[in-house]
């Protein structure tokens, strides 16, 4: 009986946690705006701006690491971390993504900060296209224009299954991340707007990342970016698929 009384009460916690997270829509869209991809953007093109600055890397990196530390919240060095951006101007590719990041993570963007994001994402339009798309309407959800956000990640996802490469290829599990995070922003975004075609776009997620199959019958590449996404999303040993689930007996219970 008493092991039966924990095993409520344990299901109760994950049900109340549950019901938090799908009602925290700020959590899911500062989520799906910062997940790592200025990092693998960083990653790809930072070759191209190895000469700089010693002194400006070092001063740059302690008021990039205050303002993290602060969880965004210490505007004075942020202030002297952009200060330093503009005295050092080939030192931009490697912090203003990762600022913009921080802004949406804050969900604090300005309008003046929306065009330095806009600029940020725009300088890798053509060397990483997709990640430019996902980025854009990230800025669109931090507008609020959740209806033009969703209609371009729709087409974005119709473009990503037209580039297969993209999705099998590549050296890092970048594409099935972008891919799958892509898809739960289509649901977040059918929720948001009371739309029934959540329910499809969970499903479609929950197939795409192999919930229904064994780890063994999962592409290597696709396992990898469900881990990741599981890594980042899990609050109180909460995971993704438990929030598929808890959604989408919310969304049968109330046809």
């Amino acid at each position: 009986m008493h092991k039966k009384n924990n095993q409520e009460i344990e299901e109760s916690k994950t049900i109340k946690i549950l019901k938090k997270l799908a009602y925290k829509k700020n959590y899911f869209f500062s989520l799906l705006a910062s997940i790592a991809f200025f990092s693998i953007i960083l990653y790809k093109v930072s070759p191209l701006f190895k000469e700089k600055s010693i002194n400006g890397s070092i001063i740059a990196n302690e008021a990039y690491i205050s303002w993290v530390k602060s969880s965004f919240e210490d505007n004075i060095a942020l202030s002297n971390l952009k200060y330093v951006l503009k005295k050092y101007p080939n030192l931009k590719p490697i912090y203003e993504g990762n600022i913009t990041q921080g802004l949406m993570i804050k969900n604090d963007l300005s309008k003046k900060d929306l065009k330095y994001a806009s600029k940020c994402i725009n300088r890798t339009k053509k060397e990483l296209p997709f990640y430019s798309k996902y980025s854009n309407i990230s800025i669109l959800i931090a507008k609020k224009n959740y209806q033009n956000a969703l209609n371009e990640a729709v087409a974005l996802k119709k473009s990503m299954q037209n580039d297969l490469s993209f999705l099998k290829d590549e050296m890092l599990p970048a594409g099935p991340i972008l891919y799958s995070l892509n898809l739960l922003r289509i649901a977040i975004l059918n929720k948001e707007l009371n739309l029934k075609e959540e329910i499809h776009a969970l499903n479609e997620l929950e197939n795409y990342l192999g919930y229904n199959k064994e780890e063994k019958e999962i592409h290597p590449q696709i396992l990898k970016a469900r881990n990741a996404i599981n890594n980042t999303f899990r609050e109180n040993n909460i995971q993704l698929r438990d929030y598929i689930i808890y959604r989408r007996n919310q969304l049968n219970s109330n046809p």
